[in-house]
């Protein structure tokens, strides 16, 4: 797979969770932690995931500095993350479970997963 066709299956997936946390911050954190509950659901996309970094890093695993480096390490980073989450998906679960009892978090999702869906469509045409 490309980087750049990466980029932009990463810069949907936020847009898709950002727009509605700018809209309706409140709903979209409790569609996010039921979605979280349900193991086999959070396994299957971890899955789904975790094959696209793969598909990335067969080409070149190499991490730089450069925009290609640092998709690349994104694509590291999702792998690392993904496969935690196929293998414990209980404590993913914990994990997020805490941090959208936070305050901040329904404010601060929205905008920051709308940043870096822009700068992951950014980079996508960057890379192509």
């Amino acid at each position: 797979m490309t980087l750049s066709t990466f980029c932009f299956i990463v810069g949907v997936f936020e847009l898709l969770f950002a727009i509605p946390m700018l809209v309706a911050p409140r709903a979209m954190t409790a569609w996010v932690r039921e979605f979280y509950a349900q193991e086999k659901l959070l396994r299957l996309v971890c899955a789904l995931f975790l094959m696209l970094a793969v598909l990335v890093l067969i080409e070149d695993p190499s991490v730089g500095t450069d925009v290609a480096g640092l998709v690349r390490l994104v694509a590291w980073v999702t792998a690392i993350k993904c496969l935690a989450g196929c293998w414990w998906p209980t404590s993913k679960l914990q994990f997020f479970d805490r941090l959208l009892s936070a305050s901040w978090w329904s404010r601060a999702a929205g905008p920051l997963a709308l940043v870096v869906g822009i700068l992951f469509f950014a980079a996508g045409f960057e890379l192509r």
